[in-house]
């Protein structure tokens, strides 16, 4: 099996295009400049280690998966998060203890989409976590804007039935 990795060139396009908004992603997780550069710096590591090369549509949406889960790992292992209740509700901003106890949350539901619906989970995290549009969606997972609708009209009902 041939192994095809990204060239350089290719990994600066990527970096310069979405090192921005994956930093800005995991600042809001974390809230930490320090901490959050050193996850962009692993993100990328470890996007440059997986990413197909061949497949540029899916990167951004692969960049902010590692860079999500690296920031919650990082709160998981630096934090006490005991209290579990009300995990639903949009943390404040200077509230880190509900900011983690939020990621959480955004795990578990990301969680049981992926064992149900990954379709779902996948429309999740590119809409909500990553900022796309519907329309950057629907042409990165190569499906039309109208069946992108009704599968987001699905996510809807199975938010509610989780939450």
């Amino acid at each position: 099996m041939v192994v095809v990795r990204m060239t350089d060139t290719e990994f600066d396009q990527v970096y310069q295009k979405h090192a921005p908004a994956v930093y800005r992603s995991v600042m809001r997780i974390v809230n930490n400049t320090a901490v959050a550069e050193d996850l962009v710096q692993d993100t990328f590591l470890r996007f440059l280690q997986k990413a197909d090369p061949k497949r540029p549509e899916v990167h951004k949406a692969f960049l902010f998966q590692i860079s999500h889960n690296l920031a919650v790992d990082n709160l998981k292992k630096f934090s006490r998060v005991n209290n579990y209740d009300d995990l639903h509700m949009k943390p404040d901003d200077k509230d880190h203890l509900a900011e983690t106890e939020h990621a959480i949350l955004r795990d578990k539901v990301i969680h049981k989409m992926l064992q149900t619906h990954p379709r779902y989970a996948e429309i999740f995290l590119m809409r909500l976590d990553y900022d796309m549009t519907y329309d950057e969606i629907s042409a990165a997972l190569k499906i039309p804007k109208r069946t992108l609708m009704r599968h987001a009209e699905g996510l809807k009902k199975i938010l509610r039935e989780i939450l």
